[in-house]
């Protein structure tokens, strides 16, 4: 990780804050996060792939198209958009992206921390 620091007062400081104080029981709010922030904007199938690809023994059970259908009903969608803050937003045609400006330096940082809070929480949760 890098030395990167920001000032709480600025949004890149309010959405590292928030990144490093995640509430969750499951990987899917940093999974979602860190893709948007990889590919800037998604629809909800896109993101529901990517949570199924990133929690295979969840719903291992059912067909692909019966796992994809339940990682787009999951709560992460309305916990991020209704983020006080609002990092992640949706347009008018329903696509998810990421509301901040990052440089290349931002973008590996938070590409880092997003994938450290990945770890842990698959470490707490997963085994």
């Amino acid at each position: 990780m890098s030395d990167q620091t920001y000032s709480l007062q600025s949004r890149l400081g309010k959405f590292e804050h928030y990144l490093n104080h995640l509430s969750m029981n499951a990987n899917y709010q940093p999974i979602v996060i860190r893709y948007l922030i990889n590919y800037k904007t998604a629809n909800k199938t896109q993101l529901a792939l990517t949570l199924a690809n990133n929690n295979r023994n969840i719903k291992a059970g059912l067909n692909d198209k019966k796992r994809l259908a339940y990682f787009k009903t999951v709560p992460v969608f309305r916990v991020l958009i209704n983020h006080d803050d609002k990092f992640i937003k949706q347009d008018k045609e329903n696509n998810y992206y990421l509301d901040l400006e990052l440089s290349k330096t931002d973008l590996e940082y938070f590409e880092k921390l997003l994938t450290k809070i990945i770890h842990n929480i698959n470490e707490v949760y997963l085994h």
